[in-house]
């Protein structure tokens, strides 16, 4: 690495290092000030206030990182610019692309770190902030995790499980009801007053079978009512291993997690266009680090020199339009009016649209 790109690198990390802190204490403030006739209502002790707010910094943390690169870009060089440093660069025979490499191969890295901290990281962070909110803040009772009750889960061949209780260690279940499905027609209807694990299937005792119809009107060989001391079911693909897991909501899941439940709701013929746009949310957010340092870059290394002031005037608004489009392609891919792939993006796409041409058009 020149020297040339040390400097560079320097001056846009200490600006980023100082963005990065000033807008992670602006939001715990303003948060912090919003919540606090909460906090004292509730009586919640000083000690668990400061755990709530650690556990938000990692979600934090990924959602302002985009606007502190913006005002890094803008801010290091603009500086460069004022101080006539970039005009000298450039008359040096450096080429402004040459120039700004080294910040996008940061920016680069940033992103991929950026969807690997939010992958491992936030996930866990929200569900911590999660547990702390539910138990330490609002109180209510701990739940006994050797224990589930009302269970409801959705099979990969579309059955229906729902059962009273689940004792996980026993793998057992109390009062189950399954139902199982050809299509959208209900094939069969299942009730046992228990449920136990039996090696490599599920074993009903004490209910009845009620086999229907097939969907051209006649009767299935085995169609009608059955009551049965024990019953196995044939293997299924949910084992004990399935109900054990809590279930979280995709906001809480991890990039993997979120894509084998799609991959479940689509088997069982659910709708899941809502939910593939949150998938390709998680990978395309990150890279708005990438595109926002491309665009910021193009406007400060223009012939119009940028004071600090307007330099942060344009770090909000343009933070601001970037949230107006996420927040649209959200809503178009939520509402098939955009296929999930293209609204995740289309923010992403547009700015990288607008700072490519910015930057061409520096480079003349």
């Amino acid at each position: 690495m020149r020297r040339l790109d040390r400097y560079v690198l320097r001056q846009f990390l200490q600006a980023l290092a100082l963005g990065l802190l000033a807008f992670l204490v602006i939001f715990i403030v303003i948060d912090f000030f919003e919540k606090l006739g909460d906090y004292i209502d509730r009586d919640t002790p000083w000690l668990v206030v400061a755990k709530l707010y650690l556990f938000k910094i990692p979600y934090i943390t990924v959602l302002i990182l985009p606007i502190a690169m913006l005002l890094a870009s803008l801010f290091s060089l603009g500086r460069l610019s004022r101080d006539n440093e970039l005009t000298a660069m450039l008359a040096a025979g450096v080429p402004l692309p040459r120039l700004l490499a080294p910040l996008f191969a940061l920016a680069a890295l940033v992103s991929l770190g950026s969807y690997y901290f939010n992958d491992r990281v936030v996930t866990r962070a929200n569900l911590a902030l999660e547990d702390l909110q539910r138990y330490e803040v609002r109180r209510e009772p701990r739940a006994d995790r050797s224990v589930q009750r009302l269970v409801h889960r959705l099979g990969e061949d579309g059955s229906v499980y729902w059962a009273e209780s689940y004792f996980v260690a026993q793998q057992r279940f109390e009062r189950l009801v399954i139902l199982r499905y050809d299509g959208s027609r209900l094939r069969e209807y299942s009730s046992a007053r228990h449920a136990v694990w039996s090696g490599d299937h599920w074993r009903l005792l004490e209910g009845t079978r009620h086999v229907f119809p097939g969907s051209s009107g006649q009767a299935r060989p085995e169609a009608g009512t059955f009551s049965f001391e024990a019953y196995d079911l044939p293997p299924l693909a949910e084992t004990p291993e399935v109900f054990s897991q809590e279930e979280k909501k995709p906001e809480a899941m991890d990039y993997r997690e979120l894509q084998d439940y799609i991959t479940t709701q689509s088997r069982s013929g659910e709708d899941a266009d809502r939910l593939w746009v949150d998938l390709h949310v998680k990978a395309s957010f990150p890279w708005a680090n990438l595109v926002i340092v491309l665009l910021g870059s193009a406007l400060s290394a223009s012939k119009r020199r940028i004071s600090m002031a307007t330099g942060f005037g344009l770090t909000v608004a343009i933070a601001f339009v970037y949230l107006i489009f996420l927040r649209l392609g959200l809503s178009f891919g939520h509402n098939q009016m955009l296929p999930p792939l293209l609204a995740a993006w289309v923010g992403n796409l547009l700015f990288l649209v607008v700072g490519l041409g910015l930057l061409a058009r520096a480079n003349r």
